[in-house]
Protein backbone atom coordinates (compact mmCIF):
# COMPACT_ATOMS: atom_id res chain seq x y z
CA UNK A 1 0.00 0.00 0.00
CA UNK A 2 1.29 3.45 -0.89
CA UNK A 3 2.17 5.75 1.97
CA UNK A 4 1.82 9.00 0.01
CA UNK A 5 -1.14 10.72 -1.55
CA UNK A 6 -1.29 9.92 -5.30
CA UNK A 7 -2.35 13.50 -6.08
CA UNK A 8 0.56 14.97 -4.13
CA UNK A 9 2.96 12.46 -5.62
CA UNK A 10 1.92 13.30 -9.17
CA UNK A 11 2.26 17.03 -8.65
CA UNK A 12 5.78 16.55 -7.30
CA UNK A 13 6.67 14.26 -10.18
CA UNK A 14 5.39 16.64 -12.87
CA UNK A 15 7.61 19.31 -11.39
CA UNK A 16 10.52 16.95 -11.92
CA UNK A 17 9.51 16.44 -15.59
CA UNK A 18 9.34 20.16 -16.21
CA UNK A 19 12.91 20.48 -14.98
CA UNK A 20 13.98 18.42 -18.02
CA UNK A 21 17.28 16.76 -17.13
CA UNK A 22 16.77 17.11 -13.37
CA UNK A 23 15.81 13.79 -11.79
CA UNK A 24 12.46 13.20 -10.15
CA UNK A 25 12.32 13.66 -6.37
CA UNK A 26 14.99 11.37 -4.93
CA UNK A 27 12.78 9.75 -2.32
CA UNK A 28 14.17 6.36 -3.31
CA UNK A 29 17.48 5.84 -5.06
CA UNK A 30 19.35 2.62 -5.60
CA UNK A 31 22.91 2.11 -6.84
CA UNK A 32 25.48 -0.67 -6.68
CA UNK A 33 27.55 1.39 -4.28
CA UNK A 34 24.85 1.03 -1.62
CA UNK A 35 24.10 -1.91 0.60
CA UNK A 36 20.53 -1.76 -0.60
CA UNK A 37 21.58 -2.64 -4.16
CA UNK A 38 23.78 -5.44 -2.92
CA UNK A 39 20.73 -6.86 -1.14
CA UNK A 40 18.77 -6.90 -4.36
CA UNK A 41 21.62 -8.68 -6.09
CA UNK A 42 22.21 -6.70 -9.29
CA UNK A 43 25.24 -8.00 -11.20
CA UNK A 44 25.46 -6.16 -14.54
CA UNK A 45 27.92 -8.52 -16.21
CA UNK A 46 25.71 -9.38 -19.21
CA UNK A 47 25.53 -13.03 -18.13
CA UNK A 48 23.53 -13.19 -14.91
CA UNK A 49 19.78 -12.64 -15.06
CA UNK A 50 19.29 -9.21 -13.45
CA UNK A 51 15.53 -9.11 -14.02
CA UNK A 52 14.47 -10.49 -10.59
CA UNK A 53 16.62 -7.90 -8.80
CA UNK A 54 15.35 -5.09 -11.00
CA UNK A 55 11.74 -6.13 -10.45
CA UNK A 56 12.29 -6.10 -6.70
CA UNK A 57 13.63 -2.56 -6.98
CA UNK A 58 10.56 -1.55 -8.99
CA UNK A 59 8.25 -3.17 -6.45
CA UNK A 60 9.94 -1.26 -3.63
CA UNK A 61 9.63 2.00 -5.55
CA UNK A 62 5.94 1.32 -6.15
CA UNK A 63 5.42 0.53 -2.46
CA UNK A 64 6.93 3.87 -1.49
CA UNK A 65 4.88 5.72 -4.10
CA UNK A 66 7.73 7.33 -6.06
CA UNK A 67 11.47 7.22 -6.51
CA UNK A 68 14.51 6.82 -8.75
CA UNK A 69 15.81 3.44 -9.86
CA UNK A 70 19.46 4.38 -10.38
CA UNK A 71 21.41 1.80 -12.37
CA UNK A 72 25.22 1.98 -12.53
CA UNK A 73 27.38 1.21 -15.54
CA UNK A 74 26.99 -2.37 -16.72
CA UNK A 75 25.13 -4.69 -19.04
CA UNK A 76 21.97 -5.94 -17.33
CA UNK A 77 20.55 -9.09 -18.90
CA UNK A 78 16.76 -9.55 -18.68
CA UNK A 79 15.32 -13.04 -18.92
CA UNK A 80 11.55 -12.97 -18.35
CA UNK A 81 9.82 -16.29 -17.80
CA UNK A 82 6.46 -14.99 -19.02
CA UNK A 83 5.24 -13.09 -22.07
CA UNK A 84 4.71 -9.87 -20.15
CA UNK A 85 7.03 -6.86 -20.59
CA UNK A 86 10.32 -7.49 -18.84
CA UNK A 87 10.39 -4.12 -17.02
CA UNK A 88 7.12 -2.43 -16.02
CA UNK A 89 7.56 1.05 -14.55
CA UNK A 90 5.16 2.05 -11.77
CA UNK A 91 3.77 5.59 -11.75
CA UNK A 92 6.05 8.31 -10.36
CA UNK A 93 9.28 6.38 -10.97
CA UNK A 94 12.38 7.41 -12.91
CA UNK A 95 14.57 4.68 -14.43
CA UNK A 96 18.01 6.30 -14.50
CA UNK A 97 21.18 4.87 -16.01
CA UNK A 98 24.78 6.07 -15.78
CA UNK A 99 24.78 7.08 -19.47
CA UNK A 100 23.66 5.49 -22.72
CA UNK A 101 27.23 4.40 -23.45
CA UNK A 102 27.56 2.87 -19.98
CA UNK A 103 24.26 1.29 -18.86
CA UNK A 104 22.52 -1.27 -21.09
CA UNK A 105 19.37 -3.32 -20.55
CA UNK A 106 19.47 -6.31 -22.92
CA UNK A 107 16.83 -8.97 -23.50
CA UNK A 108 18.06 -12.54 -23.16
CA UNK A 109 18.21 -14.94 -26.09
CA UNK A 110 14.87 -16.59 -26.75
CA UNK A 111 12.88 -14.06 -24.71
CA UNK A 112 9.45 -12.87 -25.86
CA UNK A 113 7.71 -9.52 -25.49
CA UNK A 114 8.50 -5.84 -24.80
CA UNK A 115 11.61 -4.74 -22.97
CA UNK A 116 10.42 -1.68 -20.99
CA UNK A 117 6.78 -0.64 -20.54
CA UNK A 118 5.35 2.45 -18.84
CA UNK A 119 1.64 1.55 -18.85
CA UNK A 120 0.49 3.97 -16.14
CA UNK A 121 2.21 7.16 -17.26
CA UNK A 122 3.95 9.54 -14.86
CA UNK A 123 7.32 7.96 -15.66
CA UNK A 124 10.81 8.96 -16.74
CA UNK A 125 13.53 6.96 -18.50
CA UNK A 126 16.98 8.43 -19.00
CA UNK A 127 20.66 7.83 -19.72
CA UNK A 128 20.76 4.23 -20.86
CA UNK A 129 20.63 1.86 -23.83
CA UNK A 130 17.82 -0.62 -24.40
CA UNK A 131 18.88 -3.58 -26.56
CA UNK A 132 16.02 -5.73 -27.87
CA UNK A 133 18.45 -8.44 -29.10
CA UNK A 134 16.23 -9.05 -32.13
CA UNK A 135 18.60 -11.51 -33.80
CA UNK A 136 18.21 -14.00 -30.95
CA UNK A 137 14.55 -13.46 -30.02
CA UNK A 138 11.41 -15.42 -30.86
CA UNK A 139 8.23 -14.10 -32.45
CA UNK A 140 7.60 -10.79 -34.23
CA UNK A 141 6.26 -8.85 -31.21
CA UNK A 142 8.43 -6.86 -28.89
CA UNK A 143 8.93 -3.09 -28.64
CA UNK A 144 11.95 -1.71 -26.87
CA UNK A 145 9.81 0.96 -25.19
CA UNK A 146 6.02 0.95 -24.85
CA UNK A 147 4.55 4.18 -23.44
CA UNK A 148 0.93 4.93 -22.51
CA UNK A 149 -0.75 7.40 -20.18
CA UNK A 150 0.11 10.93 -19.06
CA UNK A 151 3.37 12.73 -18.37
CA UNK A 152 6.19 10.58 -19.74
CA UNK A 153 9.74 11.74 -20.40
CA UNK A 154 12.37 9.76 -22.31
CA UNK A 155 15.72 11.48 -22.71
CA UNK A 156 19.29 10.54 -23.64
CA UNK A 157 18.27 7.00 -24.50
CA UNK A 158 19.45 4.66 -27.26
CA UNK A 159 17.01 1.97 -28.46
CA UNK A 160 18.66 -0.71 -30.60
CA UNK A 161 17.77 -4.04 -32.22
CA UNK A 162 14.05 -3.91 -31.51
CA UNK A 163 11.98 -6.87 -32.64
CA UNK A 164 9.18 -4.47 -33.58
CA UNK A 165 8.98 -0.73 -32.73
CA UNK A 166 11.88 1.11 -31.18
CA UNK A 167 9.40 3.29 -29.24
CA UNK A 168 5.64 2.67 -29.25
CA UNK A 169 3.38 5.48 -27.95
CA UNK A 170 -0.33 5.13 -27.20
CA UNK A 171 -0.92 1.76 -28.82
CA UNK A 172 -4.72 1.69 -28.88
CA UNK A 173 -5.03 3.44 -25.52
CA UNK A 174 -3.92 7.05 -25.19
CA UNK A 175 -0.88 9.15 -24.40
CA UNK A 176 -0.65 12.79 -23.32
CA UNK A 177 2.29 15.08 -22.55
CA UNK A 178 4.94 12.68 -23.81
CA UNK A 179 8.43 14.02 -24.58
CA UNK A 180 11.03 12.01 -26.49
CA UNK A 181 14.28 14.01 -26.44
CA UNK A 182 17.89 13.34 -27.42
CA UNK A 183 17.16 9.74 -28.47
CA UNK A 184 18.86 7.46 -30.99
CA UNK A 185 17.03 4.50 -32.55
CA UNK A 186 19.07 1.92 -34.43
CA UNK A 187 17.92 -1.17 -36.32
CA UNK A 188 14.22 -1.26 -35.44
CA UNK A 189 12.28 -4.20 -36.83
CA UNK A 190 9.24 -2.06 -37.67
CA UNK A 191 8.89 1.72 -37.07
CA UNK A 192 11.51 3.66 -35.19
CA UNK A 193 8.73 5.58 -33.36
CA UNK A 194 5.09 4.61 -33.79
CA UNK A 195 2.10 6.52 -32.38
CA UNK A 196 -1.39 5.03 -32.27
CA UNK A 197 -4.20 6.92 -30.60
CA UNK A 198 -7.54 5.99 -29.11
CA UNK A 199 -9.95 8.56 -30.59
CA UNK A 200 -8.57 12.07 -29.95
CA UNK A 201 -6.83 11.28 -26.68
CA UNK A 202 -3.26 11.27 -27.90
CA UNK A 203 -1.97 14.82 -27.70
CA UNK A 204 1.00 16.98 -26.81
CA UNK A 205 3.55 14.52 -28.14
CA UNK A 206 6.96 16.18 -28.51
CA UNK A 207 9.79 14.53 -30.42
CA UNK A 208 13.03 16.51 -30.27
CA UNK A 209 16.59 15.78 -31.36
CA UNK A 210 15.98 12.22 -32.50
CA UNK A 211 18.01 10.11 -34.94
CA UNK A 212 16.69 6.95 -36.60
CA UNK A 213 19.17 4.67 -38.37
CA UNK A 214 17.66 1.55 -39.88
CA UNK A 215 14.00 0.50 -39.55
CA UNK A 216 11.33 -1.65 -41.18
CA UNK A 217 13.27 -4.85 -41.72
CA UNK A 218 11.58 -7.44 -43.95
CA UNK A 219 10.08 -10.37 -42.07
CA UNK A 220 12.76 -12.99 -41.52
CA UNK A 221 12.63 -15.83 -44.00
CA UNK A 222 10.49 -14.15 -46.66
CA UNK A 223 11.77 -14.60 -50.23
CA UNK A 224 12.75 -11.33 -51.93
CA UNK A 225 9.67 -11.24 -54.19
CA UNK A 226 7.38 -11.12 -51.11
CA UNK A 227 9.11 -8.22 -49.39
CA UNK A 228 6.51 -5.45 -49.20
CA UNK A 229 3.64 -7.88 -49.84
CA UNK A 230 0.66 -8.58 -47.59
CA UNK A 231 2.77 -11.12 -45.77
CA UNK A 232 5.13 -8.32 -44.80
CA UNK A 233 2.45 -5.89 -43.55
CA UNK A 234 3.06 -6.57 -39.89
CA UNK A 235 6.28 -4.65 -40.35
CA UNK A 236 5.12 -1.03 -40.37
CA UNK A 237 7.22 1.08 -42.64
CA UNK A 238 8.15 4.50 -41.30
CA UNK A 239 11.05 5.82 -39.29
CA UNK A 240 8.57 8.03 -37.39
CA UNK A 241 4.84 7.31 -37.81
CA UNK A 242 2.64 10.00 -36.25
CA UNK A 243 -0.94 10.17 -35.09
CA UNK A 244 -2.44 12.54 -32.56
CA UNK A 245 -1.34 16.10 -31.78
CA UNK A 246 2.41 16.08 -32.39
CA UNK A 247 5.43 18.34 -32.68
CA UNK A 248 8.66 17.10 -34.24
CA UNK A 249 11.89 19.09 -34.22
CA UNK A 250 15.48 18.20 -35.12
CA UNK A 251 14.74 14.79 -36.60
CA UNK A 252 17.38 12.93 -38.65
CA UNK A 253 16.51 9.78 -40.60
CA UNK A 254 19.26 7.81 -42.32
CA UNK A 255 18.61 4.96 -44.73
CA UNK A 256 15.21 4.11 -46.23
CA UNK A 257 14.48 0.71 -47.74
CA UNK A 258 12.15 0.29 -50.74
CA UNK A 259 8.46 0.88 -49.92
CA UNK A 260 9.33 2.63 -46.63
CA UNK A 261 8.65 6.20 -45.44
CA UNK A 262 10.89 8.51 -43.47
CA UNK A 263 8.50 10.81 -41.56
CA UNK A 264 4.80 9.97 -41.88
CA UNK A 265 1.79 12.06 -40.80
CA UNK A 266 -0.88 9.41 -40.64
CA UNK A 267 -4.66 9.35 -40.86
CA UNK A 268 -6.46 7.61 -38.04
CA UNK A 269 -7.74 4.13 -38.76
CA UNK A 270 -11.20 4.19 -37.17
CA UNK A 271 -11.73 0.49 -37.65
CA UNK A 272 -8.82 -0.06 -35.28
CA UNK A 273 -9.83 2.70 -32.86
CA UNK A 274 -6.89 4.90 -33.79
CA UNK A 275 -8.82 8.14 -34.01
CA UNK A 276 -8.52 11.19 -36.25
CA UNK A 277 -4.85 11.05 -37.15
CA UNK A 278 -1.97 13.52 -36.99
CA UNK A 279 -3.86 16.63 -38.06
CA UNK A 280 -2.48 20.05 -37.05
CA UNK A 281 1.00 18.56 -36.65
CA UNK A 282 4.13 20.74 -36.77
CA UNK A 283 7.63 19.69 -37.81
CA UNK A 284 10.88 21.59 -38.28
CA UNK A 285 14.53 20.84 -39.07
CA UNK A 286 13.88 17.50 -40.72
CA UNK A 287 16.77 15.67 -42.42
CA UNK A 288 16.07 12.55 -44.47
CA UNK A 289 18.94 10.80 -46.20
CA UNK A 290 17.75 7.85 -48.25
CA UNK A 291 19.73 4.87 -49.42
CA UNK A 292 19.04 5.29 -53.14
CA UNK A 293 16.91 7.43 -55.46
CA UNK A 294 15.97 4.21 -57.25
CA UNK A 295 14.66 2.45 -54.11
CA UNK A 296 11.07 1.82 -55.25
CA UNK A 297 8.46 3.91 -53.40
CA UNK A 298 10.95 5.06 -50.75
CA UNK A 299 9.53 8.40 -49.53
CA UNK A 300 11.19 11.10 -47.47
CA UNK A 301 7.99 12.55 -45.98
CA UNK A 302 4.44 11.19 -46.41
CA UNK A 303 1.51 13.44 -45.47
CA UNK A 304 -1.99 11.94 -45.35
CA UNK A 305 -3.27 14.06 -42.46
CA UNK A 306 -4.73 17.57 -42.74
CA UNK A 307 -3.33 20.93 -41.61
CA UNK A 308 0.35 19.95 -41.38
CA UNK A 309 3.13 22.56 -41.18
CA UNK A 310 6.71 21.59 -42.04
CA UNK A 311 9.75 23.89 -42.17
CA UNK A 312 13.48 23.64 -42.82
CA UNK A 313 13.75 20.30 -44.60
CA UNK A 314 16.71 18.53 -46.19
CA UNK A 315 15.56 15.51 -48.19
CA UNK A 316 17.99 13.71 -50.48
CA UNK A 317 18.61 10.46 -52.31
CA UNK A 318 15.06 9.05 -52.14
CA UNK A 319 12.68 8.00 -54.89
CA UNK A 320 9.98 10.46 -53.73
CA UNK A 321 10.73 13.57 -51.70
CA UNK A 322 7.23 14.37 -50.36
CA UNK A 323 3.99 12.47 -50.94
CA UNK A 324 0.75 14.36 -50.22
CA UNK A 325 -2.70 12.80 -49.90
CA UNK A 326 -4.54 15.38 -47.78
CA UNK A 327 -5.46 19.07 -47.78
CA UNK A 328 -3.78 22.14 -46.32
CA UNK A 329 -0.07 21.36 -46.30
CA UNK A 330 2.50 24.11 -45.86
CA UNK A 331 6.20 23.36 -46.47
CA UNK A 332 8.72 26.19 -46.18
CA UNK A 333 12.49 26.42 -46.29
CA UNK A 334 15.08 23.84 -47.25
CA UNK A 335 15.64 21.58 -50.22
CA UNK A 336 14.76 18.36 -51.99
CA UNK A 337 17.54 16.95 -54.11
CA UNK A 338 18.64 13.84 -55.97
CA UNK A 339 15.14 12.34 -56.21
CA UNK A 340 13.11 10.88 -59.03
CA UNK A 341 9.90 12.65 -57.95
CA UNK A 342 10.20 15.72 -55.76
CA UNK A 343 6.50 16.02 -54.88
CA UNK A 344 3.84 13.40 -55.48
CA UNK A 345 0.34 14.76 -54.79
CA UNK A 346 -2.59 12.46 -55.42
CA UNK A 347 -6.08 11.73 -54.05
CA UNK A 348 -6.23 9.26 -51.21
CA UNK A 349 -9.43 7.66 -49.90
CA UNK A 350 -11.70 10.35 -51.44
CA UNK A 351 -9.47 13.16 -50.15
CA UNK A 352 -8.16 15.50 -52.82
CA UNK A 353 -4.93 17.23 -51.73
CA UNK A 354 -5.95 20.89 -51.99
CA UNK A 355 -4.38 24.09 -50.67
CA UNK A 356 -0.77 23.01 -50.90
CA UNK A 357 1.91 25.64 -50.47
CA UNK A 358 5.66 25.26 -51.00
CA UNK A 359 7.71 28.30 -50.08
CA UNK A 360 11.44 29.05 -50.33
CA UNK A 361 12.38 25.52 -51.32
CA UNK A 362 15.30 24.48 -53.51
CA UNK A 363 14.72 21.60 -55.94
CA UNK A 364 17.99 20.17 -57.25
CA UNK A 365 18.52 17.22 -59.60
CA UNK A 366 14.95 15.95 -59.73
CA UNK A 367 13.16 14.27 -62.64
CA UNK A 368 9.50 15.13 -62.16
CA UNK A 369 6.61 16.57 -60.16
CA UNK A 370 3.33 14.68 -59.95
CA UNK A 371 0.17 16.69 -59.30
CA UNK A 372 -2.38 14.40 -60.90
CA UNK A 373 -5.81 15.30 -59.53
CA UNK A 374 -4.57 17.96 -57.07
CA UNK A 375 -5.85 21.52 -56.80
CA UNK A 376 -4.72 24.86 -55.41
CA UNK A 377 -0.99 24.15 -55.20
CA UNK A 378 1.38 27.09 -55.24
CA UNK A 379 5.14 27.57 -55.28
CA UNK A 380 6.51 30.79 -53.79
CA UNK A 381 10.13 31.91 -54.26
CA UNK A 382 11.36 28.40 -55.04
CA UNK A 383 14.43 27.59 -57.12
CA UNK A 384 14.94 24.73 -59.58
CA UNK A 385 18.38 23.58 -60.74
CA UNK A 386 19.71 20.63 -62.74
CA UNK A 387 16.18 19.30 -63.12
CA UNK A 388 14.49 17.44 -65.95
CA UNK A 389 13.75 19.82 -68.81
CA UNK A 390 9.99 19.28 -68.56
CA UNK A 391 9.67 20.53 -64.97
CA UNK A 392 9.03 24.20 -65.70
CA UNK A 393 6.69 23.50 -68.61
CA UNK A 394 4.68 20.96 -66.62
CA UNK A 395 4.22 23.34 -63.70
CA UNK A 396 3.33 26.33 -65.88
CA UNK A 397 0.77 24.39 -67.90
CA UNK A 398 -1.04 22.89 -64.90
CA UNK A 399 -4.09 25.15 -64.38
CA UNK A 400 -4.26 24.31 -60.69
CA UNK A 401 -0.67 25.36 -59.93
CA UNK A 402 0.58 28.92 -59.50
CA UNK A 403 4.20 30.05 -59.47
CA UNK A 404 5.28 33.19 -57.61
CA UNK A 405 8.81 34.56 -58.14
CA UNK A 406 10.30 31.12 -58.84
CA UNK A 407 13.64 30.68 -60.63
CA UNK A 408 14.49 27.93 -63.11
CA UNK A 409 17.96 27.32 -64.46
CA UNK A 410 18.20 26.64 -68.21
CA UNK A 411 18.19 22.85 -67.80
CA UNK A 412 14.80 22.96 -66.09
CA UNK A 413 13.08 25.02 -68.79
Amino acid sequence: MRTTSPALTRRAFVKGVAAATIAAPAVLRFGTGSSRAQTFGLVGDGKANDLPALRQMLAEAERRGKGVISLPAGRFRLEPEDKKPAVVLPANVRLQGAGRDQTTLVMADGAFGHVVSAPYGWAQIADLTIDGNEANRIGVVGHNLRLTGDQILVERVRAINAVSYGIAIGQRRYARDVTIRDVEIVNAGADGIDIKNDLARTEKIRIEKVTVRGFGRPVAGLPPHLVGSAQDKRRNKAAVDLRGQCEVHDLTIIGILPDRDGLRFRNGEKGEGHGPGAHNAVASRIVVEGSSRTAAKAQGIAVVARHVRISDIDIRNVAIGITVGASDLNVSGGRIQDSQTAINAHPLAKNTPEHLQFRSLGFHDIDRMNFGGSHSAEFIECTFSLCNGQIQRALEQDKYITLHRCLFDPRCR
